[in-house]
This record gives C-alpha cells, sequence and structure tokens, in this order.
C-alpha cells in the first residue's frame, strides 16, 4: 500500500484522507479511495478529486497559470486609452466609444481592468502636481474658496508662522496620499 504524502496535499483533503484512513484502518487504500465521501468531506467536485487522484492528490498548479498573453486585442490601442486617463476619462464606456471609433473590437470588460490596473498611477501623478503646485513650470495660483453660505473670503488663513498644527496636517495628507 503507498502511503500519502500529506506535506504536499491541500489541507483540507490530506485531513479528510487522515480521518478516512483511520476509520477503514488496514482495508484503507488510496487508489480505491470513495470519492463521493471524499466529495462530501471536502467540497471538492468528484471531477477535480479524479484528476488530483492522478497526481495522488498533491497540490499541482495549471501549466498556463501567471501566464500572459504577449500581444492582445488592447495591445495597439493603449496608447489612445493612457491620453484618456490623463485627460481624466476614466469611464469605460466612454473609453470603449472613442477605441471603437479606431477600430477597437474587444470587450468593455477588458477596457475597465486595463483602466483599474493603471488609473492610479495617474491619479498619483495628479495628486503630485497639486501637492507641488506646479504645471509644466509654471506655479499656479491659490484659488480663494469663498464662504458657502456668505460668499465671503475666509478671515484667517493657515500659515506655518500662525498655525503649529499644519505640518502635522501636510504630513497626513501626504501619507494618505502615498498609501494609496
Amino acid at each position: 500500500m503507498k502511503q500519502p504524502n500529506f506535506a504536499a496535499m491541500s489541507p483540507v483533503v490530506a485531513k479528510a484522507i487522515e480521518q478516512m484512513m483511520a476509520e477503514q484502518g488496514d482495508k484503507f487504500s488510496l487508489e480505491k479511495i470513495n470519492l463521493a465521501e471524499l466529495e462530501r468531506r471536502t467540497g471538492i467536485s468528484r471531477a477535480r478529486l479524479r484528476r488530483m487522484k492522478e497526481h495522488g492528490f498533491e497540490d499541482t498548479e495549471h501549466a498556463a497559470k501567471g501566464r500572459k498573453a504577449s500581444t492582445t486585442l488592447l495591445s495597439s490601442y493603449t496608447g489612445i486609452l493612457d491620453g484618456l486617463l490623463k485627460n481624466g476619462v476614466t469611464n469605460s464606456a466612454v473609453c470603449l466609444s472613442r477605441l471603437r471609433a479606431n477600430g477597437y473590437i474587444g470587450s468593455q470588460t477588458t477596457i475597465k481592468n486595463y483602466i483599474l490596473a493603471h488609473n492610479i498611477s495617474f491619479r498619483l501623478l495628479a495628486m503630485r502636481l497639486l501637492r507641488k503646485g506646479t504645471v509644466g513650470g509654471v506655479t499656479l495660483p491659490a484659488p480663494e474658496r469663498r464662504s458657502r453660505w456668505t460668499g465671503d473670503l475666509p478671515k484667517s488663513t493657515l500659515l506655518p508662522e500662525r498655525n503649529t498644527l499644519l505640518p502635522a496636517l501636510l504630513w497626513s495628507a501626504t501619507t494618505a496620499v502615498s498609501g494609496m
């Protein structure tokens, strides 16, 4: 009788097989294991257990796991999509219509996944520009914020000389942005 390698098995399967070995004693055989009973104990389908049985119930990964195609339907349109993201267009339906006008035949889900993966870097770049207060070497004027109710300009401003809390506020704002 072949002894199972519990270290190479997934913990759920190993525990279920150990229980079955304890119940059946000397009659237990890994080659003649009842897959229906193992399915009930683990919650893994019989078809998957059948495939696992071929490898001695050891955890093996799919051969193509982690592999990505070198060229996709979106590969030749990423420049257009990057331009849209830089301009602040993050709506996947709008991006899809612009790409379809240029000949894209892929799905909207592909565009959504690309936007999710790449939009963060554009947001961080925008936050960095706002934090520096410059765009293309030109210093931006600070916007005047009027009071919501009266329309008056605020009476006090946060200056480092007057407010000792300002450095702590700036530090917390920069760490919140970098934590995105």
